[in-house]
């Protein structure tokens, strides 16, 4: 969950809620991530993460599969904080699917599993579109 000030909720209203699973692996981060900016603008409210870690830092690439493809839709970086908490930073994404910054800390991963997981709507207009060419 992100702990923010209500002014950073409100200005990040649009892509929350943010949630994610997190592994940390030699060297290497993998996981998933959610969030509303995914469910508005993508067929999944969900994505695959995976990066490299160097120190306290996580490169990470933010990942779905279209069209048989690997798709790179977001980059990210992550930094652990003092407080055992992660700072979040986007560096690069190709809509607005994430806050640009949040401070991350931990949740009950059952919080996880009842976030939504497919955008019934859109993933119907892509498939029409899709159909329609």
């Amino acid at each position: 969950m992100i702990a923010a000030e209500n002014r950073e909720l409100e200005e990040n209203e649009d892509v929350l809620p943010l949630n994610m699973e997190i592994e940390f692996s030699r060297g290497s981060i993998s996981g998933e991530i959610l969030s509303g900016g995914l469910a508005r603008h993508h067929p999944w409210p969900a994505a695959m993460m995976e990066g490299t870690v160097s120190g306290s830092t996580a490169d990470v690439d933010v990942w779905d599969t279209i069209g048989g493809e690997k798709v790179i839709i977001a980059r990210l970086r992550f930094q652990r904080e003092a407080d055992d908490g992660l700072s979040f930073q986007v560096l690069k994404q190709s809509q607005r699917y994430f806050p640009d910054t949040a401070a991350l800390t931990r949740s009950d991963p059952k919080e996880f599993k009842k976030l939504p997981r497919l955008n019934d709507e859109l993933l119907e207009r892509v498939t029409t579109k899709a159909k329609a060419r």
